[in-house]
């Protein structure tokens, strides 16, 4: 596609000259000629130019003024000013507007030429990115259906451990936040099939599970702001988003309402038996997996229930006994954050369990002090395998356990906890920094004890059963400089000692230290002690 042009000139003959430069054979088309900059205005309204050509000097609008009208109202034209040597004044001023290029006139049709290509270059590159960002968009919105569903799915995970990143997501997918409820639904169809009937049977319960799905969807979409769902084995589960003006009471009125319109509907179409599991209302986007335990806890208990109920995770889970739902994601989290000695990590997790316990209706103390136990049981166990040493004070000690038990509130509990946990890093990083010590330690060691003989990476690679690149970094994390600075000094350093206590020759000194090319030996030992180790003998000798 050739890049159109226009030209602005109040002078037939610049305006005719312009128009008699080859603009096909170059990959031009020349779209239209204003003779002032209002007429070049309209043309670029109606024409739609990728560059105008125009004076700077016309009437009614000059071409700054058109210039400026241009960078505001169509930033993707390009601009080329056409200036006398008596006018750099107002070039200046043009140079103020972001106009792309400016020539002097008259102009001959080579430099007018490099001038266009320069900014048709540009053209292409920035439509080759407008055209790539539509498809990637275009991606996006087919594939949006996917990344909603997966957006759920991360949620109840517990992959999002802050509410910040999700509500990144959020905004990245245009979907509103607020009050959430999370409803599950299990579906039954018949009896089970005869063996040779398993593979219909399947389809029929996937294509089953799809309309059911689709069906919910389009009834809860009249009463909420949003809903996101995602299908997990024989299961639909749904994230009804509600405005935050709405209340408790109605939220649930709404969820009673709908999955009495979306059961009556499904099991008009398909013959379809529905049970529904509520969980209690939400208010942050991380507590979705606790919403998801409860909805999934209460269509659990369904099968206790002859008349496919709608069961309310409120009714269901006595005041009593409420379960501390922790995410296996947020755990692998957790973990790994020990592992690493990432505290910001590690305490983040320890402030989800402090806000777990303090949004309980009825906290359990018992339950929050075995929690934590085992919570830092396990951060215990997991910093002395990553140290690869005896057991820590901390494991030794079980002192720590009984000033949990001891704990009378559950602030108390948790500055505890966390004080512990900050420790028990601190500890595990000096603890694996020492390995790290111990490990360079016997490297170097094994150098300083073979340097003779012909040693590389690959060979303490084979040795100590690491690879050359961790080798490597545990060489110069602990002594500051790489293998072959520590190779070289003590095979230059013994070669010092033999200078001064022995009558040896300077190639046979260089061979007994590892070196078979002598002046490659010579060259290296001047380099270190600033003579050669004959001038150094004759220096020490003195």
């Amino acid at each position: 596609m050739m890049t159109k042009v226009l030209i602005a000139d109040d002078e037939i003959m610049i305006r005719k000259g312009l128009a008699a430069f080859p603009w096909k054979e170059n990959g031009y088309e020349l779209v239209g000629q204003a003779e002032n900059g209002e007429e070049a205005l309209l043309m670029t309204r109606v024409l739609s130019p990728d560059i105008i050509i125009s004076d700077i000097k016309m009437p009614v609008m000059d071409g700054l003024h058109l210039t400026q009208e241009i960078k505001k109202n169509y930033p993707s034209v390009y601009v080329i000013l056409l200036t006398g040597f008596d006018e750099l004044a107002l070039v200046k001023q043009a140079l103020h507007l972001h106009v792309d290029e400016y020539l002097l006139k008259p102009t001959d049709q080579e430099t007018l030429l490099k001038a266009l290509n320069k900014i048709s270059k540009a053209i292409h590159i920035r439509k080759n990115k407008e055209a790539q960002f539509q498809k990637l968009k275009a991606q996006f919105q087919t594939a949006l259906p996917t990344l909603r569903s997966n957006l759920f799915s991360d949620l109840v995970a517990g992959r999002y451990v802050s509410e910040e990143p999700a509500l990144d997501t959020f905004r990245l997918f245009e979907i509103p936040v607020g009050q959430y409820i999370v409803i599950s639904i299990a579906f039954f169809t018949g009896d089970t099939p005869p063996l040779n009937d398993c593979r219909q049977k399947v389809l029929e319960n996937y294509m089953a599970s799809v309309t059911i799905s689709n069906i919910c969807k389009e009834t809860f979409k009249n009463y909420t702001a949003d809903t996101l769902t995602f299908h997990s084995a024989d299961r639909i589960h749904f994230l009804l988003i509600f405005s935050e003006s709405i209340t408790e009471t109605d939220c649930m009125a709404i969820v009673q309402l709908g999955t009495h319109k979306a059961k009556k509907a499904i099991l008009s179409e398909l013959g379809v038996h529905l049970s529904f599991g509520i969980s209690n209302l939400g208010h942050c986007l991380t507590e979705i997996p606790t919403l998801h335990y409860q909805a999934t806890f209460s269509l659990n208990q369904c099968c206790f229930f002859n008349d496919d109920p709608t069961l309310y995770f409120k009714d269901v889970q006595s005041s009593e006994n409420e379960d501390y739902y922790i995410p296996e994601a947020r755990k692998e989290v957790f973990e790994r954050s020990i592992r690493i000695g990432n505290r910001e990590e590690a305490l983040s997790y320890m402030q989800h369990l402090s806000h777990l316990f303090m949004t309980m209706k009825y906290p359990d103390m018992n339950r929050c002090k075995h929690l934590i136990i085992a919570t830092l049981l396990q951060a215990v166990q997991i910093t002395n395998e990553k140290s690869q040493l005896p057991s820590s004070s901390f494991d030794q000690s079980m002192a720590w356990i009984y000033q949990i038990l001891d704990c009378q509130t559950l602030e108390e509990l948790m500055t505890y906890a966390e004080k512990f946990l900050n420790n028990l890093i601190s500890e595990g990083c000096k603890n694996t920094l020492s390995h790290y010590d111990g490990t360079a330690n016997q490297i170097v060691e094994y150098i300083k004890e073979n340097y003779a003989s012909d040693l590389s990476l690959d060979l303490l690679s084979e040795h100590f059963h690491f690879s050359t690149t961790y080798i490597s970094r545990l060489i110069r994390r602990s002594y500051g400089i790489n293998f072959t600075e520590i190779l070289s000094n003590t095979r230059l350093n013994e070669a010092k000692n033999l200078l001064q206590n022995s009558g040896m020759k300077t190639a046979d000194i260089g061979k007994a230290v590892g070196y078979h090319d002598t002046s490659y030996f010579i060259q290296s030992f001047k380099k270190k002690y600033g003579a050669t180790p004959n001038e150094y003998r004759n220096i020490i000798q003195i």
